[in-house]
């Protein structure tokens, strides 16, 4: 049995602070203000809310037991998700004879960044993205022109809060 409401909820905090995230970086100059990246942002992780998704995440982060079936659902809900959302590093990933990560496009490499940033904003800790990244960059397969992308911005952010 889920909790009514809760995973909804959660959605549309993670989303705000997504949103959060996107604002803090153009207030800072990190990046310059970017309508199209504006746009994307506004999208993030709507398809959390579709059939494929929303129920088996629901289960499995809100209900009372972690069945064989709850988890075999909730992982095939996030391979949706990282098949229908671009601003997560395994959408770029293309298996064929090896695996090769693809160059992601500025747009959701700045995405991917606020989606991490949020669980800072979450916290009420704004440093805990840099130890987040360090902790999980060698379990991520990134083009190196978009790890090189995606740490220069982690790099501007540290300036930014050490001046804080």
């Amino acid at each position: 049995m889920t909790l009514p409401n809760n995973y909804k909820k959660y959605i549309e905090e993670h989303r705000a602070n997504v949103l959060k995230a996107y604002n803090w970086l153009v207030e800072n100059a990190i990046i310059e203000p970017n309508f199209e990246w504006e746009a994307t942002i506004y999208q993030h992780d709507m398809s959390k809310f579709s059939k494929y998704e929303f129920k088996a995440y629901e289960d499995y982060f809100y209900g009372k037991y972690k069945s064989s079936e709850v988890i075999a659902a909730f992982e095939a809900a996030w391979l949706h998700h990282i098949h229908s959302n671009p601003h997560h590093w395994n959408y770029w990933i293309l298996v064929d004879d090896e695996i090769k990560p693809l160059k992601m496009p500025e747009k959701y490499a700045v995405e991917m960044l606020c989606d991490w940033f949020a669980f800072s904003f979450k916290k009420g800790n704004l440093t805990e993205i840099l130890s987040w990244y360090e902790y999980n960059k060698n379990k991520m397969i990134l083009h190196s022109e978009t790890r090189e992308f995606i740490e220069n911005l982690l790099n501007k952010i540290k300036e930014v809060l050490t001046e804080i």
